[in-house]
């Protein structure tokens, strides 16, 4: 008896151990989700910058408090972590010559990293009120590649850039953000430096525009991005549009009859792509769908339609499918965030 109670005993220790173990692992998993699910973002700030057009290609203002508020009303700060990043570049070409004179160009370094570190750090109080965890992170090297490396190391869900100042018609954005807008391996959100874009970043985002081609990669990169977004699925408005776009030069040499069936087939396949992102989003939660089928020009409609329907938010894939083969979707959002006045995301 006494041998079976001792058995009983061990075996009751031997379950207890593994249920504790079980979870201790369950523990780390719920720990672990939770670290996946919480959202990390890299805000490239350039605090070289004043309020006037740089000479080199207008990267903007240094990030303000408007933008911050425009930032908070596209996506949700409170839990998010935050990297802020300054790239410091080495001295241009006439350094060696400014060598010569003591120690000229180390002191200007050193000065350009404490004036950053001050400011990064006054920035990064006003995004911890608004609830965000953050880091500070001041690196050195070629500023384009250097978000880029940072952003895959951080393996961020956005990077965050500015579009500039405003003059006249267009947006002016600097080498540094196209090749951002470009090859970031996350999501882009664009910010604005317009006082009508500040001003709608003081609320919250009621209606979102999405562009949508009809193929899997874009719907699945568009709908990632919207989810990651600060954004109520039961009274958020997505008006999904899809534009149907034929090359001038297949309609120049190719025979009217041919067109014709072309531009039909075109429409059929535009209704089934929007008829899918229509039911994709409401799977997900979303209850407001409007949809819209353009033609012409993707990134003129997708601008056109910004202005008609008064979105607070553009969303569009980074990669997408054109009339006749798959083209890189750069340069239709390099038009849209040149000309159009309204925050954007370039999904991947």
């Amino acid at each position: 008896m006494g041998a079976i109670l001792i058995r009983r005993t061990k075996l009751y220790q031997e379950i207890s151990f593994t249920a504790v173990v079980k979870g201790i692992k369950a523990l780390k998993y719920k720990a672990s989700s939770a670290q996946e699910d919480q959202m990390k973002i890299l805000v490239a700030v350039d605090v070289s910058q004043s309020s006037q057009v740089g000479k080199s290609g207008a990267e903007g203002k240094e990030f303000d408090t408007a933008q911050l508020s425009q930032l908070e009303s596209v996506v949700g700060l409170k839990g998010a972590e935050v990297i802020l990043l300054f790239v410091q570049e080495e001295l241009p070409s006439y350094e060696a010559i400014l060598k010569t004179q003591a120690d000229f160009p180390e002191d200007l370094g050193h000065k350009v990293e404490s004036a950053a570190r001050t400011k990064l750090d006054s920035l990064a109080e006003k995004f911890k009120a608004a609830g965000a965890q953050v880091k500070v992170e001041i690196v050195h090297g070629p500023a384009a590649y250097m978000i880029e490396q940072v952003a895959r190391d951080h393996a961020v869900n956005l990077t965050v850039v500015t579009a500039g100042v405003r003059a006249g018609e267009v947006f002016l954005i600097g080498g540094t953000s196209h090749h951002i807008i470009r090859h970031a391996p996350s999501s882009v959100v664009i910010l604005r430096q317009d006082k009508n874009a500040a001003a709608a970043g003081k609320g919250s985002v009621q209606k979102v525009l999405v562009g949508v081609d009809g193929s899997d990669r874009c719907l699945e990169s568009v709908l990632a991005a919207v989810d990651h977004l600060n954004l109520d699925k039961s009274t958020l408005n997505i008006h999904l549009l899809h534009v149907v776009s034929l090359s001038p030069l297949v309609a120049s040499f190719t025979p009217q009859s041919f067109v014709t069936a072309l531009e039909e087939n075109m429409i059929m396949e535009g209704d089934v792509a929007l008829a899918n992102a229509q039911k994709a989003f409401s799977d997900r939660g979303y209850k407001k769908l409007e949809m819209e089928l353009g033609h012409g020009n993707p990134a003129a409609e997708i601008i056109k339609a910004q202005e008609k329907t008064g979105a607070d938010l553009i969303v569009i894939g980074s990669q997408g499918k054109g009339a006749v083969k798959h083209f890189l979707m750069g340069h239709v959002a390099n038009r849209i965030v040149t000309h159009d006045s309204a925050p954007t995301v370039v999904a991947r």
